[in-house]
């Protein structure tokens, strides 16, 4: 089973997929996968990011890895477009985010934009779209090791019926500019 591993800019991905490796879990790093597939068709500089086009990535993950039967991650903020089995969106309150996107020295325009996305749950949005079973982790306060344990029993439960917990910032953490 793959699960994949998905959130805006800053809401420890990244550290969550560290994390996992070190318990010797199988992580793909999607966007560094992406660039040694040749999928990267430009830059958009302006988000500084490189432009990727969805279809092609989901026809080469296809290509390249067949269903398995051990679980197995990956992780990149577009990881819930490429046929996963489950999706884990990690989700941040976005006045918290905001501090982790300042302190990396984001540009304010991106500062806002992933702020935004964040607040009215984009990610969550493009994956329902895209995937049957999605599940939203609030990974504002979570320790690393408490962040794994819940990624892991989400993996482990595998697929299921359960409603998965929906995280909503729009009445308890409105950006200040909005």
């Amino acid at each position: 089973m793959w699960v994949g591993l998905t959130g805006t800019p800053a809401t420890g991905k990244t550290t969550l997929a560290r994390h996992l490796r070190d318990q010797g879990r199988f992580v793909l790093d999607l966007s560094q996968w992406a660039r040694e597939q040749g999928l990267v068709s430009g830059r958009d500089t302006a988000r500084d990011a490189d432009e990727i086009d969805p279809e092609a990535l989901s026809e080469a993950w296809e290509e390249a890895f067949p269903p398995c039967d051990d679980v197995r991650f990956v992780e990149g903020h577009l990881s819930h477009l490429v046929p996963v089995d489950v999706v884990v969106v990690l989700r941040v309150r976005p006045s918290r985010l905001e501090e982790r996107l300042r302190a990396r020295g984001y540009h304010e325009d991106k500062v806002r934009e992933n702020v935004e996305a964040e607040w009215l749950g984009v990610v969550t949005g493009d994956a329902l779209e895209a995937n049957p079973i999605v599940y939203e982790v609030d990974a504002t306060n979570l320790p690393a090791e408490a962040l794994v344990a819940e990624v892991l029993r989400i993996a482990k439960e595998g697929p299921s019926d359960r409603e998965a917990p929906h995280v909503d910032w729009m009445a308890t953490d409105t950006p200040s500019w909005i």
